[in-house]
């Protein structure tokens, strides 16, 4: 069955969680970036500067804050991973 040893980032009992959870962010990062790409185009151009100084502020704050919440979901699935006890049979 399952190999009890994890080497590296590999878990043992908990992957389909990692692998449906980033093909679920894939696809709702697609869906939300072609809506909002739609709705962008339609934008007044009045409003255009503003809305990109929105954007880059938004990008700014977000993206360090997207990476640590990354480092610490992989760690808690990792930790997760090696708390689940093997299944009979194992």
């Amino acid at each position: 069955m399952g190999s009890e040893t994890v080497h590296g980032n590999e878990l043992r009992r908990l992957e389909f969680v990692k692998t449906t959870s980033e093909s679920v962010f894939s696809n709702t990062f697609k869906i939300a970036h072609s809506l909002y790409s739609s709705v962008r185009t339609r934008v007044p151009g009045s409003v255009d500067k503003q809305i990109t100084s929105v954007e880059s502020k938004v990008t700014e704050f977000t993206a360090p804050q997207l990476n640590k919440l990354q480092d610490v979901s992989g760690d808690l699935l990792t930790y997760a991973d090696s708390k689940v006890a093997p299944s009979p049979g194992s």
